[in-house]
């Protein structure tokens, strides 16, 4: 896992997460992106989403969670 592994990018009303072409990937919500995946990028969901860095046994695990935007 690098600094740059991924960035969560806003765009408008939504939440993306993409993969900077890591070698490991990225899982979002058990959605693998980058890495072998021809995906790189991923909506995040209102509410509690997960975010892996790197494969399906690494520890590098957070909870992100998203809510809708103040009016």
């Amino acid at each position: 896992v690098s600094r740059e592994h991924c960035i969560i990018d806003i765009s408008g009303d939504s939440v993306f997460i993409e993969d900077k072409t890591s070698q490991l990937g990225t899982i979002v919500n058990g959605i693998p992106i980058g890495g072998k995946s021809s995906e790189n990028r991923v909506n995040l969901i209102l509410g509690t989403n997960t975010l892996v860095l790197g494969g399906d046994d690494s520890q590098v695990r957070f909870r992100l969670d998203v809510s809708s935007p103040d009016p």
